[in-house]
């Protein structure tokens, strides 16, 4: 599937930090693609000097009504793993 407002890669690309998606802060997902759609999460960037020099996702999931929940615990580890390796497909270090 795919869908602009789902969660893509984030990185340098030369001397640029891009983030392709970071999916929905607040909006409906679709129960059909529940797996992909519901996925979201805040960027937390550290710059230095006009560079980011550290970026850390905040993982969250869609719930009721199109608001979003922290994830944590191991679903949250999982969400930062599949995230850093979103990297590889956007050709973002």
């Amino acid at each position: 599937m795919t869908d602009q407002h789902a969660l893509q890669g984030a990185g340098h690309a030369g001397d640029a930090y891009i983030a392709y998606g970071l999916g929905n802060l607040l909006f409906y997902h679709h129960p059909l693609y529940q797996q992909f759609s519901s996925r979201s999460g805040l960027l937390r960037l550290d710059i230095q000097d006009r560079s980011v020099v550290r970026a850390d996702l905040v993982p969250v999931e869609l719930i009721r009504n199109g608001r979003t929940a922290p994830l944590t615990g191991w679903r949250a580890d999982l969400a930062r793993r599949n995230f850093d390796q979103i990297k590889q497909c956007a050709a973002v270090t």
